[in-house]
C-alpha cells in the first residue's frame, strides 16, 4: 500500500438494518437485505380481504406454528446469511 492509495473495507453480509443501526448506511440492492415481520397472525388478522377463523388457527397451533407466525424473515433467494 502506497501513500494516497484507496483503500476498501468490507462489512460481510449484512442486511440494510443492521448497516443502518451501527453504520449509518444502507446499500440500494443489497443481496443480504432481510425483512423482517413480527407478529405476522395480528398482521394477516388485520387484511380485510383474508379471514382467519378460529379453526384456522388452532389448527396452526396443533401443528406446532403458531409460534413461527411471532417473527419471520424473508430474504432474497441464494443469500445464505
Amino acid at each position: 500500500m502506497t501513500q494516497g492509495e484507496q483503500v476498501f473495507i468490507t462489512y460481510g453480509q449484512q442486511s440494510n438494518d443492521k448497516l443502518l443501526q451501527y453504520y449509518g448506511f444502507v446499500e440500494p440492492k443489497n443481496p443480504a437485505d432481510v425483512y423482517v415481520v413480527t407478529n405476522m397472525l395480528h398482521a394477516l388478522q388485520d387484511l380485510p380481504y383474508l379471514t382467519i377463523t378460529k379453526e384456522r388457527i388452532q389448527c396452526v397451533q396443533q401443528a406446532g406454528l403458531l409460534t413461527s407466525l411471532e417473527q419471520m424473515c424473508a430474504q432474497l433467494p441464494g443469500v445464505i446469511m
